[in-house]
């Protein structure tokens, strides 16, 4: 993971430079999306439970958008001995995160379509693109019953990195879907973490989406092509 991040920044930072006509590309998008995730924890690391999120997201360059996220969801296991329940614990999960989107495919077809400054904005119908951020998670798990509560920090650090499609159907709206690994600074998402556990708790995700363009047009006043 140190490896993949300071090379897709540092693509995103030579095409940024490279090309001109950037103002043409800016517009403001509202997401919302939800999904399903998984957490490799110490705990049930193969359960299934559903994830909900909110973005806000600024298309500045022709490959590249910055995205700010805020996604939730729930997390619960188990650990029985002999059928007897050792730890059981529930926990709701609060992740903001700030992303950075370069698209590395794209159809060749555009949908025509004005930004609000009568511009084109070079919309295709459908991109392909890889994704990578930064965040933090916060989380309460509460042990069931009166098993013991061990003592830790209930936020840390995230770094979401993945992949994702988008398709326009509308010069203001689209659909998507994402498949994200998260690597996150804590072992304590479930509030347990036995003594011999070395490596930090992770998440898997898999998410569709709905996003709204504003001050988009179907003509421009100046009209640019």
């Amino acid at each position: 993971m140190r490896k993949i991040l300071p090379v897709f920044f540092l693509c995103m930072v030579v095409t940024f430079t490279s090309s001109g006509q950037k103002w043409r590309y800016y517009w403001w998008e509202g997401e919302l999306g939800g999904g399903i995730h998984v957490a490799f924890n110490d705990l049930n690391r193969w359960k299934i439970s559903p994830v909900g999120s909110v973005s806000l997201r600024y298309k500045f360059h022709q490959y590249a958008a910055a995205k700010f996220q805020i996604a939730a969801g729930q997390i619960s296991g188990i650990d029985r001995r002999d059928t007897v329940t050792v730890f059981s614990y529930t926990t709701l999960l609060v992740a903001p995160s700030l992303r950075v989107e370069y698209e590395i495919f794209r159809a060749k077809k555009d949908l025509p379509g004005y930004n609000s400054r009568g511009l084109d904005m070079d919309l295709r119908k459908y991109w392909v693109y890889l994704f990578a951020g930064i965040g933090g998670i916060y989380f309460d798990p509460r042990p069931a019953d009166d098993l013991p509560e061990e003592e830790f920090k209930k936020y840390t650090w995230i770094v979401p990195i993945g992949t994702g499609f988008k398709y326009n159907f509308h010069r203001a709206i689209s659909i998507g879907a994402e498949v994200e690994f998260t690597f996150t600074g804590s072992d304590y998402l479930e509030g347990y973490s036995p003594g011999h556990s070395s490596k930090n708790d992770k998440f898997f995700l898999i998410r569709g989406e709905v996003a709204y363009r504003f001050g988009t047009t179907p003509s421009s006043s100046l009209r640019v092509r």
